[in-house]
C-alpha cells in the first residue's frame, strides 16, 4: 500500500516538494493522494531509491496479499494508520533490543570481573 501523504508528513515535505523531486505537478500529487491517479512505477522507484535520506516505510506496506503495490485509494487514513503502527512496532522493537544489549553488556562486565578475580588467585 502506498501512503504518499504519510511519506510526505514523516519526511516534512509538501506536495510541491515531492512534485518537484518527481518532475510532476503538485495537482498530480494531490490526485495520487486522493486515489484518482496511480503513481507510475518509475516515480515510486525514484522515491524508494532517493539519496535524500527520506524514510520510505510508508510507501510500501505488506498487505499479505502477494506482491502487489496498492494505492491508498482515498480511503481515509488507512495508510497513515498502517504506517504509524509499523513505526510504533519498530520503536518498541528497538527499545527491546536496546535493553537486551544493556543486559548483555552488564553480564559481560560481570564475567570479566569474575575472570580477573580468578586470575588474581
Amino acid at each position: 500500500m502506498i501512503d504518499l501523504k504519510g511519506f510526505r508528513k514523516v519526511n516534512g515535505l509538501t506536495q510541491a516538494d515531492v512534485a518537484r523531486y518527481l518532475s510532476v505537478s503538485a495537482p498530480f500529487i494531490t490526485r495520487v493522494e486522493s486515489g484518482a491517479n496511480k503513481l507510475p512505477e518509475d516515480k515510486l522507484q525514484k522515491l524508494m531509491n532517493n539519496k535524500k535520506g527520506w524514510d520510505v516505510t510508508c510507501l510500501l506496506v505488506e498487505d499479505g496479499g502477494g506482491d502487489h503495490i496498492h494505492q491508498n485509494g482515498g480511503k481515509g487514513n488507512i495508510g497513515k494508520y498502517v504506517c504509524d503502527s509499523e513505526n510504533e512496532a519498530l520503536k518498541k522493537e528497538i527499545e527491546m533490543l536496546r535493553r537486551q544489549v544493556e543486559e548483555l553488556m552488564q553480564r559481560n562486565q560481570e564475567y570479566w570481573d569474575l575472570i580477573k578475580e580468578l586470575m588474581r588467585k
